[in-house]
């Protein structure tokens, strides 16, 4: 895991800063759409980090096109409530993706290895290492 603070449009489109928000870059390799504007990612998956016990929830909001797929970018301060950003590169985290929809979207349908029924939002979680 690495950080970056750059700032203008993130891949969803929306403006980002990296220097300020929490907020996390996913590898290229996880956007399905040729506009990543309208890809799934960008409505509400978020990405859970741990790292020496220490856990953030970060929204996807950007992509990462030299990340492979088992890496991610976070932000400048979501990196530096894990670790100094001296630190610059981080191995031996663990984190999950949180996917999240309403219950009538039919157009999302993966494995996932845990799922949480909220009413009308159903969540589901990928774990990684």
């Amino acid at each position: 895991m690495t950080f970056y603070n750059d700032r203008g449009f993130g891949a969803c489109g929306t403006p980002i800063d990296a220097s300020s928000q929490f907020l996390v870059a996913v590898s290229f390799q996880w956007w399905t759409t040729a506009n990543p504007n309208n890809d799934p990612l960008c409505r509400g998956v978020s990405v859970q980090v741990t790292f020496n016990g220490n856990t953030i929830t970060v929204p996807v909001e950007d992509k990462c096109p030299t990340c492979t797929a088992d890496h991610i970018d976070l932000s400048q301060p979501a990196f530096a409530a894990l670790a100094p950003l001296s630190a610059g590169v981080i191995d031996g985290i663990t984190w999950q993706s949180r996917w999240r929809w309403r219950h009538r979207d039919h157009r999302r349908h993966r494995d996932h290895q845990d799922h949480r029924d909220h009413g009308r939002y159903r969540e589901h979680w990928e774990s990684y290492r």
